[in-house]
């Protein structure tokens, strides 16, 4: 089983291997139709029609002033198809 390293710097984390659970052990407060399949490291969430949601609480896993988001993404659909896709 392959994890990312530790990063002491990193503030919020979620591997998805199985289940929405963070690095600090914090459930999602929200999670809907949540599919778990292949991933980059392990295993991923499958963000489906849009059907499919995570929600987690802001405080102490977000800096509003600075930081960085990191994401794996694997696009399942044609770039030319002319739809529209939000990600965040």
């Amino acid at each position: 089983m392959t994890s990312l390293p530790y990063d002491p710097s990193r503030i919020f984390m979620v591997d998805f291997n199985g289940n929405g659970i963070t690095s600090e052990s914090e459930s999602p407060i929200f999670e809907n139709n949540t599919i778990y399949t292949e991933g980059k490291f392990n295993q991923s969430v499958l963000f489906d029609k849009g059907s499919v949601y995570l929600v987690y609480n802001t405080t102490n896993n977000l800096n509003i002033t600075n930081g960085t988001i990191e994401f794996w993404f694997k696009p399942d659909w044609y770039g030319d198809d002319t739809k529209y896709y939000v990600l965040f």
